[in-house]
């Protein structure tokens, strides 16, 4: 047992502040009919740069369980796992009333599934792992489920045949419906379904372990921040996932909405290699232009909830103008920014008004930041 406290990692405050900002520029196009193929979700198979955002943010979920403070092994039972248990319960609890709201009032049109449901359910299971193996078991863990799942999906289900991958017919659409009945984003499955926990866990796992280099190196040299020599251990791992990812996907197509075990492996090594850039622009000239995205890394779940609830309220067309209704959005968007950047609705101020809303809540999070609030589940 020590009194020592957890190594601090800046790149991965930066690295999870400027995912958070992603999220929010992604899931907030000022015209969902004009946005830029980089920031749009792959329809089906394939992988764009908004593919990337969600896996990232679970494979620092990962590193901070290996970077944080265990309870001692002496502690048993409840009091070892209350933390874990409230905070997933918390975490699936502000999910379920984010749905809530968004779905107000038809509430038989109520989806159970979402973002911060996975997140909270996948911290669960991966912190009691965490807490429970060594990096070689976490390996096997995650190793196991990946298999299981490939092995779910080339399940012959139902009559929908052998390794069948299209929208509505396949393994993880049928457990979602056996589960949640038409309680999903579409009728044809929801993209953070049950049976993808078992791979999102595995990103989990692989940042977990990647957070036990991060734990071993600063045990090594408490001072000397992210060795050059780690550094380049990690570059090579997130490259080696790239790879195998890739040549996966041969087999198994790289598929967000079912997080195919080939997107887990490729999607682990693009968000190392991502942490591993953020760690080597430490103490360089641009390392303080990217400050505001650590004071999102402070807050970042707060912040990413109070923003998917502020936009729910800016889509309502509770406003009147000229005798009719409109939405906030609507009326800042398309009667002051497009007027601006005069490209009709075009993807340009699409983003425009994506960025500005991130930078309103990166400012928000400043002020926060400044006056000491933190909020965690």
């Amino acid at each position: 047992m020590t009194t020592s406290s957890p190594p601090r990692v800046a790149a991965l405050d930066l690295l999870r502040g400027v995912t958070v900002a992603a999220m929010i520029v992604v899931n907030s196009p000022g015209n969902w009919n004009s946005v830029y193929r980089p920031l749009s979700h792959s329809d089906w198979n394939g992988v764009t740069f908004a593919d990337l955002i969600f896996p990232a943010f679970i494979f620092i979920m990962g590193v901070s369980l290996a970077l944080a403070r265990t309870p001692p092994s002496t502690t048993t039972g409840w009091p070892r796992y209350r933390r874990i248990v409230t905070r997933a319960l918390t975490l699936v609890s502000m999910g379920l009333a984010l749905n809530v709201a968004i779905a107000w009032p038809h509430l038989q049109e109520l989806r159970i599934p979402g973002v911060l449901q996975r997140i909270g359910i996948t911290y669960a299971l991966s912190a009691v792992i965490v807490a429970n193996t060594s990096t070689r078991q976490r390996w096997s863990v995650a190793t196991g489920l990946l298999l299981a799942h490939w092995a779910l999906l080339a399940w012959p289900a139902h009559g929908i045949g052998a390794g069948a991958l299209t929208p509505g017919a396949n393994t993880a659409v049928l457990v979602d419906r056996w589960v949640f009945g038409t309680h999903l984003l579409t009728p044809s499955g929801d993209p953070e379904g049950l049976l993808g926990v078992l791979t999102s866990v595995a990103t989990a796992l692989f940042g977990a372990s990647a957070g036990r280099w991060l734990v071993d190196a600063a045990g090594r040299a408490p001072r000397e921040g992210v060795s050059r020599h780690l550094l380049g251990r990690l570059a090579a791992a997130g490259l080696v996932g790239l790879a195998v990812g890739y040549a996966w996907s041969f087999a198994l197509p790289l598929n967000k909405p079912l997080w195919t075990a080939s997107f887990a492996v490729f999607t682990a090594g693009a968000a190392t290699l991502a942490l591993v850039a953020f760690a080597a622009m430490e103490g360089t000239a641009i390392a303080p232009l990217l400050v505001p995205f650590d004071w999102l890394g402070t807050n970042p779940l707060a912040i990413y909830a109070l923003s998917e609830f502020t936009t729910n309220l800016m889509q309502r067309a509770w406003l009147v103008q000229s005798g009719h209704n409109v939405a906030l959005k609507d009326l800042i968007y398309w009667n002051w920014l497009v007027p601006l950047f005069g490209d009709d609705g075009g993807p340009l101020s699409s983003l425009a008004y994506a960025a500005v809303y991130a930078a309103v809540w990166i400012a928000v999070a400043g002020v926060m930041r400044r006056r000491g609030i933190r909020i965690r589940a």
